[in-house]
């Protein structure tokens, strides 16, 4: 045995060793197209008990198994991944579906990519063909665009980067209005759907900070301009390894409507009530000011003691130094609770707080 073929052979099985215990699957081929060897995942992943099964060549595997692309393109035999790495190609991330030829209930999802080991020489030594069994995963992907196509409520999918719509659903051209083609590949912020631009850089915003949203109130602009009012709940997903935002979106006009008839006539009924309460008050206004939402919608019960009387100054026009005074607190803890009304009520300066709270007809005639 020549030195050249002694050391190739040591090689090989020095690479077999390995990579025989690696969860991804490996076949390795001779440069003449033979195939030598492949670990017990590859075997898996073809549903073959030894390397015989897998055919003695590219050309006897690809009798062995019929191939398709995931739009379920035939894959044309030149093109099998065993026949491009067998002609010294490189690639990577190739997907196709493989089927055991005459059972077609035997078949496996692969993520296919090449290497070509060369010798000293620079002349290809071993071909190898790694693929990982994406199966589940790809089961899984096809269930949820299904789910997405038939769902009755509109759904969009856009990228986390950049908000780009990768994909919407009938339902969303349907109640929208408006035809694909003017919606894939456009970013949320052009579409301009979000009737309110505040509450879609909100919305965004806190999508990117916490990666969920559940049943957030915003208004929908379809392409004839007429509005819809809307539920948005959204999550994060990742789509090939890329991360989206996936929005649901539920149509809630009816129930609006029917809400503000509702407080009409509660008002009606009790305009002379003198006695009805602040906390009610309220949720009539929160349901009243439908038409313009502002995110996220919170009342004087959602702050704690301490920051209703730090709000209540703020509006008195007092400065953080005064109210530590006040209420007999240190300057930091006061700052801390400032910080705290504003990030409950969603805002971000006095002037702000203080039109907040006259909105609601809070701390007007207090002296």
């Amino acid at each position: 045995m020549s030195r050249d073929i002694l050391t190739t052979e040591t090689n090989r099985r020095q690479l077999q060793q390995i990579i025989a215990g690696l969860s991804d699957g490996v076949i390795l081929l001779d440069p003449d197209q033979s195939i030598l060897w492949a670990n017990d995942a590859a075997l898996a992943m073809h549903g073959a008990a030894q390397i015989s099964d897998l055919g003695s060549n590219a050309k006897a595997y690809a009798k062995r198994f019929a191939l398709r692309y995931r739009n379920n393109h035939v894959v044309p035999v030149d093109s099998y991944p065993i026949n491009r790495v067998a002609r010294g190609e490189t690639f990577s991330d190739v997907l196709v579906e493989v089927t055991l030829a005459g059972n077609e209930e035997r078949t496996w999802v692969h993520r296919v990519r090449s290497l070509v080991l060369a010798d000293s020489r620079g002349e290809p030594e071993s071909l190898v063909l790694i693929m990982d069994d994406v199966t589940d995963r790809a089961s899984a992907e096809q269930r949820f665009a299904t789910a997405f196509r038939l769902s009755p409520v509109p759904i969009l999918l856009c990228s986390a980067a950049d908000q780009r719509v990768l994909d919407v659903n009938e339902a969303f051209l349907d109640d929208l209005g408006y035809p694909r083609e003017e919606v894939l590949g456009i970013s949320i912020a052009q579409i301009d759907f979000i009737d309110d631009k505040n509450a879609r850089i909100w919305l965004f915003a806190t999508l990117e900070k916490t990666g969920s949203l559940d049943r957030v109130d915003v208004r929908v602009r379809r392409k004839d301009a007429g509005l819809i009012d809307c539920t948005v709940s959204a999550d994060t997903v990742n789509i090939q390894d890329n991360p989206c935002y996936l929005l649901v979106l539920m149509d809630i006009t009816e129930r609006r409507r029917t809400e503000l008839e509702l407080v009409s006539a509660i008002e009606d009924v009790m305009k002379e009530a003198s006695w009805f309460s602040r906390t009610l008050i309220e949720k009539l206004a929160n349901v009243k000011n439908v038409n313009s939402p502002k995110l996220p919608r919170v009342s004087l019960t959602d702050l704690t003691a301490r920051e209703r009387e730090v709000l209540g100054l703020i509006c008195k026009g007092r400065a953080d130094k005064e109210i530590a005074a006040r209420l007999k607190l240190a300057p930091n803890t006061v700052r801390n609770h400032v910080a705290a009304v504003y990030s409950k009520i969603d805002v971000h300066s006095r002037s702000e707080a203080i039109v907040w709270a006259r909105e609601r007809g809070l701390f007007s005639n207090k002296g």
